[in-house]
């Protein structure tokens, strides 16, 4: 794939981290690219002070940053070595997820910006989520090239294997970013696609009571809405895919995230590529993200990107 020439992964040394540095080394061999490894130094205030404590004769900033750039050259030349490929790394110090972010949008001139980001994320939930927030979220909010996300309890993954490609669509024009990218995937790796479009399930919702649809029971508006689905399925595939690529399609009922992890379960998808909004902030907590809940709950690697022209929210 020509639009993928640097691939960054950031390491934490974790076993997660060293698996995505291992995926990432794998699919920049598969498609040529150039894999760049970064590790955010998050040290604590106190430390960096010239009264931090003193360790080798060194302050504890000092001793750790050169700890951790022995530790990131190792790694480096670990993957180089294992899977024949070029490796670059870069440290960086400060807030992880703002760094990352800085790194992979290109802010500083001297460095490419990414054109494909890969990190593992937790599935973390409730309280704790919402008070110490996630990285791989706060990346995903907010970088402006697509972000590859996938489990950190799960092994290596062989992303240069990949065969089934889910795309989950709104049938609005974000989805047609991500169709694109979708298309270029299948291509390349000679798999199928299938378009996924979800209806809520609106007889849950006691307001509506189907007095809105007088003329219809809940059974002929839902037949109805699944065959409107279908042919805007087969209307953007048509437009964006074309016949190159194998495509079905798939029309589910009920909570549109949940409809999509089970979708991708029962039919063993190896990708799901989704388009997000950059919101954050108030708006994040009111609306919600799809995306992100599919960040902590997919079953296999989540490929999320932006809508073309679609500027990153500040938070």
């Amino acid at each position: 794939m020509q639009h993928l020439k640097q691939i960054v992964v950031p390491v934490d040394f974790s076993t997660a981290s060293r698996n995505a540095a291992q995926m990432g080394a794998e699919l920049a061999k598969k498609v040529g690219a150039t894999l760049r490894l970064i590790h955010v130094n998050d040290v604590p205030p106190y430390a960096s002070s010239d009264q931090a404590m003193m360790i080798s004769g060194l302050t504890f900033h000092e001793y750790s940053a050169d700890a951790t750039q022995k530790r990131l050259d190792e790694l480096t030349r670990e993957v180089s070595e294992a899977h024949g490929v070029e490796v670059v790394s870069r440290r960086l110090e400060g807030a992880a997820g703002s760094e990352i972010v800085r790194e992979v949008n290109g802010i500083d001139p001297a460095n490419p910006r990414a054109t494909l980001v890969m990190i593992p994320t937790h599935a973390r939930k409730g309280v704790p989520r919402l008070l110490l927030g996630s990285v791989a979220e706060k990346v995903v909010r907010k970088s402006e090239c697509p972000v590859l996300t996938f489990q950190s309890a799960e092994g290596p993954i062989d992303l240069t294997k990949i065969e089934r490609v889910h795309v989950p669509l709104d049938l609005s024009d974000v989805g047609s970013s991500c169709l694109d990218v979708a298309a270029g995937w299948c291509r390349h790796f000679d798999a199928s696609l299938e378009l996924v479009h979800v209806l809520e399930d609106l007889s849950s919702i006691p307001s509506i009571e189907w007095s809105v649809h007088p003329d219809q029971t809940p059974t002929e508006y839902y037949r109805k809405a699944e065959k409107s689905s279908l042919e805007s399925l087969a209307e953007a595939a048509q437009a964006s895919v074309g016949e190159s690529v194998s495509t079905d399609f798939c029309v589910r009922y009920g909570f549109v995230a949940d409809e999509i992890v089970e979708n991708a379960k029962e039919k063993k998808a190896d990708l799901i590529i989704t388009s997000t909004h950059g919101y954050s902030g108030f708006r994040r907590l009111i609306l919600g993200s799809v995306a992100e809940r599919l960040v902590r709950t997919a079953p296999c690697p989540l490929l999320v990107v932006r809508p073309l022209g679609e500027p990153t929210d500040e938070d």
